[in-house]
């Protein structure tokens, strides 16, 4: 069986400057996870999902 994992969810702005780290408890399989982001302003930022030593870096862009 698998077990729950937490993992980091991290987001950027286009400096790479840090904005705000959310904790994440993932299951095995598909998850879904709606992020509250009105309060970002517009632009491209990046985002980096954290689990032990791998790491997975998305690009998104907030128009508001």
């Amino acid at each position: 069986t698998y077990s729950d994992q937490e993992i980091e969810v991290h987001i950027y702005d286009r400096s790479m400057q840090l904005i705000r780290t959310i904790p994440w408890v993932v299951a095995s399989g598909m998850n879904k996870k709606t992020l509250a982001i009105s309060d970002l302003h517009d632009g491209l930022y990046f985002i980096r999902f954290q689990e032990k030593d791998q790491s997975i870096y998305k690009k998104f862009i907030v128009l508001n």
